[in-house]
């Protein structure tokens, strides 16, 4: 085929640019569209054949000339690099003729540009800009090291190494200034480029990372770095330029400030910019901060996984050999820089940014942290380790700045969360706590002594640090500190495992113990004496509890219901109105002090030991006054320590719950909701490997800056804001951290949390009769103390609406001095503690109980903080009253009045006295919630007859006594009784009575609540343990006291195993316990296989602790919840914990003993129908009363109101009121009878006294119901 040839071909080859392909249509029309088509698309075929072979001529010849360029420059540099090497072997061998004859060579400045010029230029290639800092494999590059040939080999190390240490060394060391080369080249701009050069070519070689320098791809050598890592003596070489040129401030001051903004970039940011001529340069610079913590996050040059996966507590995996060794070399030319010169910015960025390096103590050689913590030292006590001087220098830079927000001083922003899981404050707490427990000034275990002011400089700031890092720090369980997004899914960034472990270091055993013991080495003798001393005050409630400790604690109780202490003895008595005072009576010697930034001027006023009178006396003697000074400061090292922990207890211990205030704020500091099992070695050491208990709270006593702190704290007046808001927040005072703010509240928080803790293993034995943890008046002095922190938290705190702010000390010690009120009140409970009325509170809340008038104002009340978090602090017989308007009104509301006309239509039951439970049961279990609705009861005898009578409450009354008196009876197989006589479930009740017996219980329950509800006090008295799952809140750390009351034999057995100084496995024992139901042995498995397990010494307490919790718990778990629902049916659960167990028991049956008050009642009987006080006959009913014995008293009061049990808060709240009534006189032979429903005793006028006691004792004892009216 003919080719065609377009008009305008020989113009389109001429064309240096083509048009594209819509020009070219556009130029050439063809008619013939068809054959047209085929021409243009081969005409544009061969188009971009020619443009094609245009592009590769053009690539041709690039390459061809950058080829010859490369050969051309290769050659050059060869020639240059030769005869460097020639010119340097020359200098070598003249220096070292010159050293053989004790002379130095010191070439000129001349030979020196000429030298460094050639060694520049060898090292260095054309420059080639680069867009982006972070190269497409991740590999962190900068900008400056762009400049420096990427082609470095071996030998160019050793070159280096000749020129800085033969040519430039010996120039800045002469003392010949006309020697040295530096002041010449800072003095234009080509000489300045020649010194920043020189200095990029340095820090390249220290901060490149092996396989992060580029190498020719045909040849598989390690980059000039990894070469020089191993080369110490020119690394050493390398660091000794860095400090020579930088110290150079006496001889040429402008050279050293010019390579210190050089070396630490932010010195000349901003003000003083460097400049090269007219043109400052890049702000980057050659900062050596920032270059070593990048090499320190980074050390394999990748941007991923500062903290490698597969570390697994291995040091070794962190970072390789050679990358440590020169990140070692890196650092101490840094930290020398720093120490040699008294510059605090320095020193403090290198602490806010290579100590918050995570796992820095691993990527450092041990070598290294030896001589950070001052290890090795020839006097490890002279002068504080590098660590110290360099948080001293960060304090001191950042003075006058918030230290509570100490996180905004710490670079936050260089690395992401996301490939490193320990931001800085974390990885700063985790180093300090490695450094800390490794530094031999602060904790070493081979010593005995240590640098106490090290010691107090490094926990002012861990103390610091504990408030601001995260809480994963110290926690068992993982814990994120982020989130990131996924796509659609949110993931939470975990913090390491590693780090947090290296935080956790600070709670271990070995380290609590030791630190505490040193700072808590006072004289024993000074701290028992103050523990001794007992002052008036304690002494009569000593007497006090002796006149009431031999009566059983319920009858104490029932006592209480009657006593009024709003008045008589609680304000006429002396000794007790010093209870209520504030705390500067409790606080003996108890002075104004004013607040002084430096506790060691206040330490004086109370201490040698703990004595402050040997403070006064005048010491001669240097060795005295230098023993004073150490005990001073030993105890200012316990404030330290003692701030420490205790904010470490506030955030982990998980006693930061606001229980007080609902409505107040969150803390701004997270903490944990439960205790941490991290917090239980620190509180172990605490409690029972130190004296710190006893030593805290004789300061407390003794010291005045703590007992004018807590009585600040306690005083409205004198400190406004809320107990919730308490702190201990540290300030800045010159350059140093202030921690005298709240220094008490930080004392008695460590000091409840230990006690609360010491408390869990204490029994009754140890608190009552061994003086443990404390003695007992310093345990009630303590009640006192704890008691004004709890009433101001609860009644005037909850008041402030314009301080809603919480704080996790202050909401620590409010739980905690509730939570060790509550166990102690429980454990006087058992056996009196002190007398009842310690634990009240004067006049508390009589009035806003007075003003209540319905059941929603009733309610309101016990939603009140101090009934919900101690209301013991009320009477019991204020609290009786509350309860009994509770259910009055409650009552009312459902049942309405009983004033005879305002009842509501109630449920009809129809019951055979010889069927009580079987037709109660039937009718009544069913009714749930809605037996509180009233109950009219209709008898039937035998033969199914109804009997005569009316129910108006009475009959109920006889029908719920009667029905509680038999289902209660052990008899029947649903409950035992202790040794003692009082009765819990029966752990064999299922085989007594099959599946019905948890519907039995739930009947009983409901029995028991209805008796409650109506204010019928009925005979049955339980178990103390069985009364805690009543309330819904049994203490499972009291097992052990409770199986003495239900097992006296097993307990004595189990406290025979707890004590056997043998070995438990001649005992023969193992994890399991018989079950004896009627005959049928059972063996059950106290945990899994436990038939299996045996018993030994290391065990024994865990054993100990199962078979109690067994016997006690498990085996009647079923029973007890099921008459727990039966009792909540009807009785409110927070009606009930406003009472202790024995308070809860006279509220069921009155006084235990059912013994009836003839004065009581006398006093609140009603006389009617012409009866008056006077009345020959009235005067022999009482005179025949006080006759009886208790059975026939009983029987009395049961003839009368149905009920044998007087009320609880006696005959005064009875309702309708004990009455008489006179009726018309027949004969002598003329019986006394009762209405029940109005507890009226209608009694004629006899004749005699003696017809009157037999006629009386003929109706009570005859057990009729209606055939005598």
């Amino acid at each position: 085929m003919k080719a065609v040839r377009y008009p305008n071909e020989d113009k389109i080859k001429d064309r240096k640019n083509v048009a594209p392909l819509e020009d070219f249509k556009k130029e050439f029309h063809v008619g013939n569209k068809a054959d047209k088509g085929l021409a243009v698309d081969k005409a544009l075929e061969q188009r971009e054949n020619r443009i094609v072979q245009k592009r590769n001529k053009l690539a041709a010849e690039r390459i061809q000339s950058s080829f010859r360029a490369y050969i051309s420059n290769r050659r050059l540099v060869d020639e240059q690099k030769a005869i460097l090497e020639k010119r340097l072997s020359d200098l070598m061998v003249v220096s070292k003729l010159l050293a053989k004859q004790n002379q130095s060579f010191c070439p000129p400045p001349s030979l020196v540009s000429l030298l460094l010029n050639q060694m520049l230029f060898v090292m260095h290639s054309r420059p080639r800009k680069r867009k982006n800092r972070e190269s497409k494999s991740g590999i962190v590059e900068f900008q400056y090291f762009s400049m420096i040939s990427k082609y470095l080999v071996e030998s160019d190390a050793k070159i280096i190494a000749r020129v800085i240490e033969f040519a430039v060394i010996p120039g800045l060391l002469s003392s010949d200034r006309n020697l040295d080369p530096s002041p010449v080249w800072i003095q234009s701009a080509e000489g300045k480029l020649k010194l920043i050069k020189l200095m990029r070519l340095c820090i390249y070689l220290i901060s490149a990372r092996q396989g992060s320098s580029s190498v020719r791809s045909d040849m598989k050598k390690e980059s000039v770095a990894s070469k020089l890592a191993a080369d110490e003596d020119a690394m050493r070489v390398v660091y000794k330029m860095i400090l020579t040129i930088i110290g150079r401030d006496e001889t040429e001051p402008e050279v050293g400030a010019f390579c210190r903004k050089l070396f630490f970039s932010s010195l000349g940011h901003a003000d003083h910019p460097i400049t090269i001529g007219r043109r400052p340069i890049r702000e980057e610079n050659l900062d050596l901060i920032s270059l070593l913590r990048t090499f320190l996050l980074f050390p394999s040059g990748m941007k991923i996984n500062v903290i490698p996966r597969n570390v697994d507590s291995l040091r070794e995996k962190s970072i390789s050999a050679p990358d440590r060794s020169r990140a070692d070399g890196f650092f101490n030319m840094i930290s020398n820089i720093a120490l040699e010169r008294d510059d605090a910015y320095i020193k403090s960025r290198l602490f806010a940014e290579i100590f918050t390096v995570p796992l820095l103590t691993w990527r450092l050689q041990q070598r290294t942290i030896d001589s950070i913590v001052g290890k090795g030292g020839e006097d490890e006590n002279a002068v504080n380790p590098p660590c110290i001087t360099f948080l001293d220098a960060f304090l001191k830079f950042h003075e006058g700045k918030d230290l509570f927000d100490i996180s905004g001083l710490l670079p936050f922003d260089d690395v992401p969360i996301t490939i490193c899981p320990s931001p800085p404050m974390l990885s700063l707490c985790a180093n300090m706590s490695q450094l800390g427990t490794t530094c031999p000034l602060i904790y070493d275990i081979e010593k005995i002594h240590i640098n106490v002011n090290v010691a107090i400089a490094y926990f002012k700031f861990m103390s610091l640090l504990v408030e601001n890092t995260p809480l994963g720090s110290f926690s068992s369980r993982e814990s994120e500190i982020g989130w990131i997004e996924e796509g659609s899914r949110v993931s939470p960034v975990v913090i390491s495992s590693i780090v947090r472990d290296q935080c956790k270091i600070l709670l271990t055993e070995d380290f609590v113990r030791k630190i505490f013991r040193i700072a808590l080495d006072f004289d024993p003798t000074d701290v028992d004496q103050i523990l001794g001393q007992k002052d008036e005050r304690d002494m009569k409630i000593e007497e006090e509890l002796k006149i009431i400790q031999t009566e059983s604690v319920l009858s104490v109780a029932a006592k209480e219901a009657m006593i009024d202490h709003s008045t008589g003895f609680w304000k006429k008595s002396k000794w007790a109105k010093n209870l209520s005072k504030k705390l500067t009576s409790f606080l003996p010697g108890s002075k104004k002090v004013s607040r002084s930034n430096d506790l060691r001027k206040e330490f004086q006023l109370s201490t040698s030991g703990l004595s402050r009178n040997q403070t006064t006396q005048s010491c001669e003697d240097m060795n005295i006054e230098r023993k004073l000074i150490n005990k001073i400061q030993r105890q200012e090292l316990l404030f330290c320590l003692t701030r420490t922990y205790a904010i470490i207890v506030s955030r982990w211990g998980g006693y930061a719950r606001d229980i007080i205030n609902t409505s107040a704020t969150a803390p701004a500091t997270k903490v944990m909701e439960r205790l941490d099992s991290s917090i239980i070695p620190v509180l172990n050491v605490l409690c029972f490997s130190t004296s710190y208990l006893k030593i805290s709270w004789a300061l407390i006593q003794s010291n005045d800056i703590l007992k004018k702190d807590l009585c600040e704290m306690v005083d409205v007046k004198k400190r406004p804001f809320p107990i919730r808001a308490t702190n201990l927040f540290a300030s800045s005072h010159k350059g140093e951290i202030d921690i005298s703010k709240n220094t008490g509240s930080a004392f008695l928080l460590l000091l409840l949390s230990s006690l609360a803790h010491s408390l869990i293993v204490t029994d009754d034995v140890e608190l009552h009769d061994l003086e443990a943890p404390l003695p007992k008046h310093q345990i009630l002095r303590c009640v006192l103390l704890l008691k004004s922190i709890v009433h101001r938290a609860c009644c005037f705190d909850v008041n402030v609406k314009d301080f809603n702010e919480s704080n996790h000390v202050g909401l620590s010690l409010i739980n905690l001095s509730a939570k060790i009120l509550r166990d102690l009140y429980d454990r006087s409970s058992r056996r009196l503690l002190c007398p009842p009325k310690l634990w009240l509170i004067d006049d508390l809340m009589d009035s806003e109980i007075r003003k209540c008038k319905t059941y929603e104002d009733y309610w309101d009340i016990l939603n009140h903080p101090i009934l919900r978090v101690c209301p013991f602090f009320l009477s019991f017989k204020l609290r009786l009253k509350l309860f009994d308007r509770l259910t009055t009104t409650n009552r009312e509301s459902v049942q309405g009045r009983n004033d005879g006309h305002s009842f509501r239509p109630g449920v009809h039951i129809n019951i055979m006295r010889g069927r009580l439970i079987e037709d109660g049961l039937t009718h009544l279990n069913k009714l749930r919630s809605n037996l509180r609705q009233r109950l009219i009861v209709q008898y039937v005898n035998s033969a199914g007859a109804a009997e005569v009578g009316l129910d108006a409450g009475g009959l109920f009354k006889e029908f719920w006594s009667d029905l509680s008196n038999q289902s209660f009876n052990p008899h029947w197989a649903l409950f035992r009784e202790t040794e003692d006589g009082f009765l819990y479930p029966n752990p064999s009740s299922n085989t007594a009575h099959g599946s019905d017996d948890i519907v039995l219980f739930e009947f009983l329950g409901r029995i028991l609540g209805k008796a409650i509800y109506e204010n019928i006090t009925i005979k049955p008295q339980f178990a103390h343990f069985f009364l805690s799952y009543l309330r819904g809140d049994y203490n499972f750390l009291h097992m052990l006291p409770d199986l003495s009351t239900m097992d006296k034999t097993l307990y004595n057995n189990l406290m025979f195993l707890k004590t056997y100084d043998g070995d438990a496995k001649d005992l023969c024992l193992t994890f399991a316990v018989s079950k004896d139901d009627f005959g049928s042995n059972e063996e059950i498995s106290l945990i899994s296989g436990g038939e299996n397990i045996e018993v030994t010494n290391l065990n024994k307490h865990r054993y100990i602790e199962m078979v109690a919790k067994y016997y006690v718990c498990d085996r009647i778990k079923d029973q007890s919840e099921a008459f727990r629902r039966g009792l909540w049916d009807v009785i409110e659960k927070k009606w009930l914990q406003i009472f202790n167990e024995p308070e809860l028991q006279v509220v069921i049956s009155g006084p235990n003993d059912g013994s009836i008050d003839i004065e009581d009642m006398k006093a609140n009987t009603k006389l009617v129908g012409g009866y008056t006080v006077f009345d020959t006959n009235i005067n022999r009913f009482w005179r025949v009363v006080k006759s009886f014995n208790g059975k026939q008293r009983a029987q009395l009061l049961r003839f009368v109101t149905s009920c044998e049990r007087p009320p609880p808060l006696g005959f005064a709240s009875m309702n309708p009121p004990f009455t008489i009534q006179r009726i018309p006189f027949i004969n002598d032979d003329q019986l006394p009878t009762a209405s029940t429903c109005f507890n009226i005793l209608k009694l004629p006028a006899y004749t005699s006294e003696k017809i009157l006691r037999d006629r009386l004792l003929y109706s009570i004892q005859s057990c009729s119901g209606f055939e005598l009216t």
